[in-house]
């Protein structure tokens, strides 16, 4: 596994990299500072960021945040700071593993593999959310094309709808194509 290593206190950096490369990790990284976070995780796609802060700034999680829109990675913050607070912040910002300096350590193997096994979770939740939002937003648009052809055509909703089929496979079009045609089609008479 590669591992961008970011450590905001420079203090146990040599201590960090040590065990992580003798667990067999591949340390394609070592930052001293955060502010790159984003650009770093684009330029090195590592297969997992270890983020050491004493207590992540907000700058730091804005470049977390960053990380999580642009090019998504499993990030472990491994922090001194137990305040519930930063803890929502940090998992809200896209942190897929917490750990508290000082508290025993699990084998750093499954601290990555859980790491890991939430960021993927994530990754399919937001994606079952874009896919809902899409479909969503699609059945909105054919109901308001299926609405102006009622309108236009004086038909019910079910021959509104077999037209709307019928444009659709005449023209190798989706069905929500066709809606986008026959609404801006349609705002232009208004217009």
């Amino acid at each position: 596994m590669r591992v961008l290593l970011f450590d905001e206190s420079d203090e146990g950096i040599a201590e960090l990299q040590e065990l992580l490369a003798g667990a067999g990790y591949d340390i394609i990284g070592v930052e001293t500072s955060a502010r790159y976070l984003a650009d770093r995780v684009e330029q090195l796609l590592p297969d997992l960021v270890l983020l050491a802060a004493e207590s992540p700034s907000r700058d730091t999680m804005e470049q977390v945040c960053a990380v999580t829109d642009r090019s998504p990675r499993p990030i472990v913050l491994l922090t001194s700071d137990t305040s519930p607070e930063l803890m929502r912040k940090a998992m809200n910002a896209g942190i897929s593993a917490y750990l508290v300096q000082g508290l025993p350590m699990a084998p750093i193997d499954t601290l990555f593999d859980l790491a890991v096994a939430r960021f993927e979770e994530d990754q399919r939740l937001r994606a079952e959310l874009r896919d809902a939002r899409t479909q969503l937003a699609d059945r909105k648009l054919i109901e308001r094309a299926k609405g102006l052809l009622m309108k236009r055509r004086g038909c019910d909703e079910a021959q509104a709808h077999r037209l709307l089929l019928r444009m659709a496979m005449d023209r190798h079009l989706k069905l929500r194509e066709v809606a986008e045609q026959v609404v801006s089609i349609d705002s232009l008479f208004d217009g």
